[in-house]
């Protein structure tokens, strides 16, 4: 093949790609949850719920949250010492479910202040 026919090719499929992973990437976010919803058959699943700080809890290297929405609370892990989350704050929390102590929890990757 030609240098020409093979540049037009390969041009042809990285369009195709980009234009691909655009239309997955909206179809592969997370639908929120509620609390309530949260079992022990989602362990490791990544998921989102949003709901207002109930307690908050800072530790040498993590901050506990307790966080509830209209059917319930859960505790969150935040494993950033820097952050500024207080009681009675509204946020959006994306993380995966994980279990402590035989009680579910979130371990949280993205909180964000609504």
């Amino acid at each position: 093949m030609k240098d020409e026919t093979l540049l037009k090719i390969s041009f042809i499929m990285a369009v195709i790609g980009l234009i691909s992973m655009g239309y997955l990437s909206d179809k592969l976010e997370l639908k929120h949850i509620t609390i309530s919803s949260i079992s022990a058959d989602m362990l490791d699943q990544n998921i989102k719920i949003r709901g207002s700080i109930t307690n908050a809890a800072n530790m040498k290297t993590i901050q506990i949250l307790e966080v509830q929405d209209y059917t319930g609370k859960i505790e969150v892990v935040l494993f950033d010492e820097n952050s500024n989350l207080k009681k009675g704050a509204y946020i959006e929390v994306e993380g995966k479910v994980s279990k402590y102590k035989n009680k579910l929890q979130i371990n949280a990757e993205i909180i964000n202040l609504l």
